[in-house]
C-alpha cells in the first residue's frame, strides 16, 4: 500500500504528503481540508445536502452543488481518484484511503497512556485555523471531533439531522 497522506486538524488544518511536506494544493484551501476532515473521521457515509449546508450553506442550490463536486474532485486529485466514493446522495472516505489523521494518533496515544506522545501529536484546538466551535464549552478536541462526525452523538444536534450547535466560531460558514 502507498504511503499515507497525514491529516493535520489540531491546531490547524493542513494536509501533509507521505514525504512530510505540505500539500500547496490544499494548503489555503481550508473549507476543502474540513470537508476531508468531515468525510474521515464520519463512521458513516454523509448526505451531499448535509455537506452542503455545513459548508455552503449561504450559497444557492447550484453553486453550492458545485462548489462541492469541485471539492469533492480536488480531494480526489491529490489523495487518488478512489479515495472518495459516493453513492446515490451520499460520500465517504474509502476505507482504504491513504490518509491518517492527527486526532486519532492524539486519542490512540492517550488512550494508550503515551503523554510524551500525545503531546507531541497536540498542536492545539481542533481545527482551530478553519474555526470550528464544540457543542459545549467544555468539549475537549476528541469530543470535538467526534461532534463534527457524527451530530447525533452531541445534546446539541438538531432532530432533523442537523448541526445544532456546531458552528463557526465566527457565525459564519467555514471556509
Amino acid at each position: 500500500p502507498p504511503e499515507p497522506f497525514r491529516l493535520i486538524t489540531l491546531g490547524r488544518a493542513a494536509l501533509a504528503t507521505p514525504s512530510g511536506s505540505e500539500d500547496e494544493s490544499l494548503g489555503s484551501r481550508r473549507r476543502k481540508l474540513a470537508v476531508l476532515a468531515v468525510l474521515a473521521l464520519s463512521t458513516r457515509p454523509v448526505s451531499r445536502e448535509l455537506l452542503i449546508q455545513m459548508f455552503w450553506g449561504e450559497q444557492d442550490d447550484d453553486r453550492a452543488r458545485h462548489s462541492l463536486s469541485d471539492t469533492l474532485s480536488h480531494l480526489r486529485r491529490v489523495l487518488g481518484r478512489e479515495a472518495i466514493a459516493t453513492r446515490h446522495n451520499e460520500v465517504r472516505l474509502s476505507p482504504d484511503a491513504p490518509l491518517v489523521l492527527d486526532v486519532t494518533e492524539f486519542e490512540g496515544a492517550a488512550r494508550d497512556g503515551d503523554h510524551e506522545r500525545a503531546a507531541s501529536i497536540y498542536g492545539g484546538a481542533f481545527l482551530q485555523s478553519v474555526g470550528v466551535s464544540g457543542s459545549a464549552p467544555s468539549a475537549t478536541r476528541s469530543s470535538a471531533a467526534s461532534a463534527l462526525a457524527c451530530p447525533a452523538a452531541t445534546s446539541d444536534a438538531d432532530p432533523r439531522g442537523g448541526w445544532g450547535g456546531l458552528r463557526p466560531a465566527s457565525g459564519r460558514r467555514w471556509g
